[in-house]
């Protein structure tokens, strides 16, 4: 019996091979009241960062480890060969609030401004994509870029989210791993539109 995520209970009868049916018997009325489940595992992990007030669900294998200050949290991949790493970082600013306060109706509008003003002056990055969305009513852009003299030397994926009452997000994940690229990129994209505000 699976109690908790990977903590089993078991528990076992031995008897001697003349006594089997009683042994069963018994096991049976010890289990009688205990439902059977298959064993689930869970993919995510759900991250919550108390301080700065939010929560989301994390790739498998990625593990916060180290909080230097309150508003910023550190990430590193586990489970990959690869030099997988991740910050989440959380701010005052209301110098995107035209974006916080976009509707269904310019929402895209306001994200292709934002993603002109913050890479205005990085002319060693390259965007290849950026899409506006929501999540839990807060708005937000996902941004993926590359090192622009070499388009395949690091991948970056950051999330920017404005709240309306003056509060910024970001949750930055990068990798160099160029064969299961898209595979983590997703991951990351997941992750970022997990985003939850703790009430």
């Amino acid at each position: 019996y699976q109690l908790r995520k990977d903590k089993l209970l078991i528990l076992r009868v031995s008897s001697p091979k003349n006594e089997g049916q009683i042994a069963t018997g018994l096991l049976r009325s010890l289990t009688g009241s205990l439902k059977l489940s298959k064993p689930k595992y869970p993919e995510d992990n759900q991250i919550s960062v108390a301080v700065s007030g939010y929560k989301l669900s994390m790739p498998f294998g990625w593990h916060p480890y180290t909080m230097k200050v309150n508003n910023i949290l550190m990430l590193k991949s586990l489970s990959s060969v690869h030099n997988d790493e991740g910050m989440l970082r959380s701010f005052k600013t209301n110098a995107y609030a035209d974006f916080a306060n976009a509707g269904p109706g310019n929402i895209n509008a306001a994200a292709e401004a934002f993603v002109k003003q913050i890479t205005k002056y990085t002319p060693n990055i390259t965007v290849t994509k950026h899409e506006a969305f929501v999540a839990d009513g807060t708005n937000g852009c996902i941004i993926q870029t590359t090192d622009s003299e070499d388009l395949k030397k690091i991948f970056v994926v950051n999330g920017y989210l404005f709240s309306k009452d003056g509060y910024g997000y970001q949750l930055r994940f990068s990798t160099d791993d160029t064969i299961n690229y898209d595979i983590k990129v997703q991951s990351f994209v997941k992750a970022i539109k997990s985003f939850k505000r703790e009430k």
